[in-house]
């Protein structure tokens, strides 16, 4: 479970950094541009590690999630977020800009090789 930004034991709601939204909501997040994805986490507004650490929990809690969709603007998520999917066996299937244009968008899947989502992308917002 994620929890809402400075109250570490307490859930935030749908639409807050920390707490996951299903795609299709009304957060700007779930638009056209958007990768298909599973889960979204939005980490924007936090500095790492939060934002891997809100995608570790997110994992644990559920490993079913095989996309996971993290936004964050940390500069530091654009090195966290590859190392921690090497440590942990995820892949990095697509990273770009938000959709809003506010930080970047990091898709990771449950396991490299699966398919279009198996193979890293180039950072310029492109599956490869």
């Amino acid at each position: 479970m994620t929890h809402a930004p400075g109250s570490p034991d307490k859930p935030g709601s749908a639409g807050e950094p920390g707490f996951p939204d299903k795609p299709g909501s009304d957060h700007p997040a779930a638009t056209s541009s958007t990768p298909a994805h599973d889960l979204l986490l939005d980490e924007r507004g936090r500095l790492c590690p939060i934002p891997v650490i809100a995608l570790a929990r997110a994992v644990a809690a559920d490993p079913s999630p095989a996309r996971v969709l993290l936004l964050a603007d940390d500069p530091a998520a654009e090195t966290d977020v590859p190392a921690w999917c090497a440590m942990r066996g995820r892949h990095l299937a697509w990273t770009g800009p938000a959709p809003d244009g506010h930080g970047r968008a990091y898709l990771v899947t449950a396991r490299a090789g699966s398919g279009r989502e198996g193979q890293m992308a180039s950072g310029t917002g492109t599956m490869a």
